[in-house]
């Protein structure tokens, strides 16, 4: 299951340079908190924007770095917009990636928002759930990503095709 919502259509001017934060973990599963999900998270969706044609995905060495230089964690930027922000513009990026992992009883809930600078206009808000731990990363990203595609493709004003990862 996964929602999916979207402002009115907001269209880049130039392509997206997209800065992916530190997803937040909000559960209080113990499990999920060792594993670091934040950061798994975080890079599962890095990954996923690699392979999108079209868009420039800023590492996530040069965040990291950023995040640091700021004085500051990579984690810190989940909860942090102002430094979320900051990290973006140091990194010469001009949207931002940010979320948070919620549990209700025994379902997880990924909330994604995909946001442009300057002016934080929302290009899309996602949403995707799981029953099953040991599927999520699985379930989350892959639920999002076909909609995180698709809003992309729309501000851009551009096709984005899958990429194709060469071994």
């Amino acid at each position: 299951f996964f929602a999916f919502n979207k402002k009115s259509t907001v269209h880049m001017s130039e392509s997206p340079v997209i800065a992916v934060m530190a997803i937040e973990n909000k559960t209080t599963d113990q499990d999920l908190a060792k594993a670091d999900i934040g950061r798994i998270l975080s890079d599962a969706f890095v990954q996923l924007l690699y392979d999108f044609k079209g868009v420039q995905v800023v590492s996530p060495y040069r965040v990291h770095s950023v995040t640091m230089k700021l004085g500051r964690k990579f984690e810190d930027t989940a909860k942090d917009l102002e430094l979320a922000h900051k990290v973006c513009t140091e990194s010469e990026a001009n949207t931002i990636l940010s979320g948070s992992l919620s549990q209700i009883g025994k379902t997880f809930v990924l909330n994604a928002t995909l946001t442009m600078l300057p002016g934080e206009q929302l290009l899309g808000s996602f949403q995707a759930q799981s029953e099953n731990k040991n599927q999520l990363l699985e379930t989350l990203t892959g639920n999002i990503a076909s909609r995180l595609k698709a809003t992309l493709t729309e501000a851009g004003g551009k096709p984005i095709e899958e990429g194709k990862n060469v071994d």
